[in-house]
């Protein structure tokens, strides 16, 4: 028997695509990440639009010397997508964070 892939599963699969990540890039634990975070309809969105700006991002064709402060942003959200852990996720958002105080 086959079993259907989840809703779960197909958002991990289109993020994957989005972000142009190989089928099966990520770990067993960090696709346990990813489904914490898309068990919620927050964590849905937030990854969603993380996704769609990181696409949006790479898509500019700016380079990290024209980007002024969201270089730190795009580094910080690189470092997320090759790496969904609390501890990346974190540092995204604290990323985030500083660059709103900032203006």
């Amino acid at each position: 028997m086959q079993s259907n892939p989840t809703t779960r599963d197909r958002l991990i699969d289109w993020l994957s695509e989005l972000l142009g990540r190989p089928g099966g890039s990520w770990n067993d634990s960090q696709r346990a990440f990813l489904d914490s975070l898309l068990a919620g309809d927050e964590g849905t969105k937030t990854l969603a639009e993380l996704a769609v700006a990181t696409t949006r991002i790479r898509a500019s064709g700016l380079q990290s010397d024209q980007m002024g402060p969201l270089r730190d942003v795009h580094e910080a959200m690189e470092e997320f997508w090759n790496n969904p852990s609390a501890e990346t996720y974190e540092e995204l958002h604290a990323t985030g964070k500083i660059l709103n105080s900032d203006s």
